[in-house]
């Protein structure tokens, strides 16, 4: 399997995992020290990010991937993701389409993540 098709597989196990609510999975994908930006602007501790799942106060119920690239550099791959996301957080509902990057750093044998980012991106109507 090449490396390309390896950080696709990730990217699925991630999105299936999301999905799911897997907080195990999720985090078997992430490094120690992964970093994540969320939509407001703040890096937030990846504890924190998986806690707000295992307390069920984030529940996606639905992703649509609307665009992917996954570019290689030696063992780095950036992956830049525009999702459409259906879910609830701290109980309330939201739908929105939002544009993640994601470096994937190869460890030993497996891809981990170790920076992340969201961003809102606006519906435009043209």
């Amino acid at each position: 399997m090449t490396d390309q098709e390896q950080i696709a597989e990730a990217e699925e196990r991630l999105m299936t995992a999301v999905k799911a609510g897997d907080v195990n999975v999720v985090e078997a994908l992430l490094d120690e020290e992964v970093q994540f930006i969320d939509e407001e602007g703040k890096v937030i501790p990846h504890s924190h990010d998986l806690d707000k799942y295992r307390a069920g106060r984030l529940l996606i119920n639905n992703i649509d991937v609307c665009d992917k690239q996954i570019s290689l550099i030696g063992n780095t791959a950036m992956v830049l993701v525009i999702d459409r996301i259906k879910g609830k957080c701290q109980g309330r509902r939201f739908e929105g389409r939002y544009l993640y990057m994601r470096v994937w750093k190869r460890k030993d044998t497996c891809w981990k993540i170790s920076a992340a980012s969201c961003a809102a991106v606006p519906v435009v109507e043209f």
